[in-house]
């Protein structure tokens, strides 16, 4: 038998059996530490973990997610393209996002935004999307503007009303510029 040391950790490498014993970490005492137990619980506790049906469902949203934001995009006539891109700046896809505002979920409705649009529950991404589609539609309705509804949806409308264009602060303008660039890349990925 041959003991190495590895970045600082000592290895023992059976010449008689390598595929059984190869690479076994072992302690400064020469006590054989057999890892397989470990790993094998931890292999079993994670597929219990995973095995649930909310996360298998979850971690197969990213199609059933492209599915819904075009079906809901469609609904409103509005380009699924800028859905994902507000999606994008705004949660960066991740359903759970509360920001320090208390804005929630994906497209981070503001709970009484929430509450107007009809959002029961606005951590559940497809109600979620559903609001801030619908809002989204209603701000381009309103501003008859892209860049104006977008300000709006980052600023609120009466912001927009009151300031107009000029008056935007730089997160605002930063805002839209980040938005039209992710709509442009999925564009191009369509």
């Amino acid at each position: 038998m041959d003991i190495e040391s590895i970045n600082g950790v000592r290895y023992l490498d059976s010449l008689i059996n390598r595929q059984s014993i190869a690479s076994t970490p072992i302690i400064e005492n020469n006590t054989v530490i057999d890892f397989s137990f470990l790993i094998q619980k931890f292999l079993s506790d994670l597929s219990a973990i995973t095995d649930t049906p909310e996360l298998k469902a979850e971690l197969n949203t990213d199609q059933s997610l492209w599915s819904a934001i075009q079906q809901i995009s469609s609904r409103y006539g509005i380009d699924s393209s800028l859905v994902k891109a507000v999606i994008k700046q705004e949660s960066g896809f991740n359903p759970r996002a509360v920001s320090n505002a208390g804005a929630l979920g994906l497209m981070q409705l503001m709970p009484a935004t929430a509450r107007e649009l009809g959002v029961k529950d606005p951590m559940n991404p497809v109600e979620n999307i559903e609001g801030g589609v619908k809002y989204l539609k209603m701000l381009l309705d309103r501003f008859k503007d892209v860049k104006k509804a977008l300000a709006a949806y980052n600023a609120g409308p009466s912001f927009v009303e009151r300031n107009g264009v000029e008056n935007y602060p730089s997160e605002t303008k930063d805002y839209i510029n980040k938005v039209l660039m992710y709509k442009s890349q999925f564009d191009k990925k369509a």
